[in-house]
């Protein structure tokens, strides 16, 4: 794999107050990417929902903390990585892959979050490492 143009990251607390900076430098990272506003509110909709994941299921009694690392690759993608150290949470199984095309009217109550995540980047994959979950979620940029 080639080395990014450039990698950046941000340290920050997973709760609903700290939301909108992280959006904010997220917001920022799609940007200098030269990314289209439509790529640019598809990846800022995905994020939105894996963070709200991480408050909710990661840390659903306690506030902790939240690292994500952004990696741009030119003519082909930007990555983020979103790493927490709370409880064991793996978006990809908690909605079937058949539901992905499911009309919202007959899904089941709760997943929609994830369904965003999947259906607004190209790829989604999730680790659990001594440390933490690991999610990744790459765009391409073309």
């Amino acid at each position: 794999m080639s080395q990014p143009l450039w990698t950046e990251e941000i340290m920050s607390i997973a709760s609903m107050e700290w939301l909108p900076t992280i959006l904010d430098w997220a917001r920022g990272q799609i940007q200098k990417t030269g990314a289209g506003s439509k790529d640019l509110h598809r990846y800022e909709l995905a994020l939105e929902e894996a963070i709200v994941n991480i408050i909710h299921y990661a840390y659903p009694l306690r506030e902790g903390p939240v690292r994500i690392t952004s990696r741009f690759h030119p003519n082909r993608d930007l990555e983020f990585v979103l790493c927490d150290e709370g409880n064991p949470f793996n978006p990809l199984l908690a909605i079937p892959d058949m539901q992905v095309e499911t009309p919202i009217s007959e899904m089941r109550e709760g997943g929609m979050g994830i369904l965003l995540m999947r259906k607004n980047v190209d790829e989604v994959f999730y680790e659990r490492r001594s440390e933490g979950n690991v999610l990744t979620l790459r765009k391409k940029i073309p």
